[in-house]
């Protein structure tokens, strides 16, 4: 999957249910998100991230759990590239 510009490979995110949406790359992800307050009904599979990012607050951002900006808040447009489509959002 492509985000924008960025070649993702992650397969699962966290999401805080508003804005927040944060790209588990590996398990250290996980532990390291872990001690704060994110838990398991926090991750959800990657092939849901479009829907949640087009539901999300308009402050939403996507990031590594490592903190590397994927799409900052207020952007403009986001691209979703998979095998199998191409989707663009307009915020």
């Amino acid at each position: 999957m492509k985000i924008s510009n960025h070649k993702i490979k992650a397969k699962e995110f966290f999401y805080d249910g508003c804005h927040k949406i944060y790209l588990i790359e590996d398990e250290e992800d996980k532990k390291d998100f872990f001690y704060g307050y994110w838990n398991e009904n926090d991750i959800y599979p990657i092939e849901q991230i479009v829907d949640i990012y087009m539901n999300a607050c308009p402050l939403k951002f996507i990031q590594t759990c490592k903190l590397k900006t994927i799409v900052p808040q207020c952007v403009t447009q986001v691209t979703f590239t998979t095998d199998n489509e191409k989707i663009t959002i307009k915020n």
